[in-house]
């Protein structure tokens, strides 16, 4: 429940920097929950539940998802743009 807590509290701050900024502005946040992280850096969101790992890119139309990742065994799911899929 914590986790999806964090989650939520990030999207939203986010969604309110696209919206106050232009989605081009500066944004850096670090935040942690246990094993879960969450940073944002310029138009990049990462959060991680120390399992799995999610990369999102803010883009005109919302946010997407550029990373998938299963910290354990290094498989990508989605890959970053301009690199071939896992």
């Amino acid at each position: 429940m914590k986790k999806t807590t964090l989650w939520i509290i990030v999207m939203s701050l986010v969604s309110f920097a696209a919206v106050t900024t232009g989605a081009a502005g500066p944004l850096k946040l670090e935040h942690s929950l246990g094993n879960a992280r969450a940073s944002a850096s310029g138009n990049v969101l990462t959060v991680s539940t120390g399992v799995v790992q999610q990369q999102r890119t803010l883009v005109p139309t919302g946010l997407a998802t550029t990373s998938l990742v299963n910290l354990a065994t290094g498989k990508e799911w989605c890959a970053h743009a301009g690199s071939a899929l896992a």
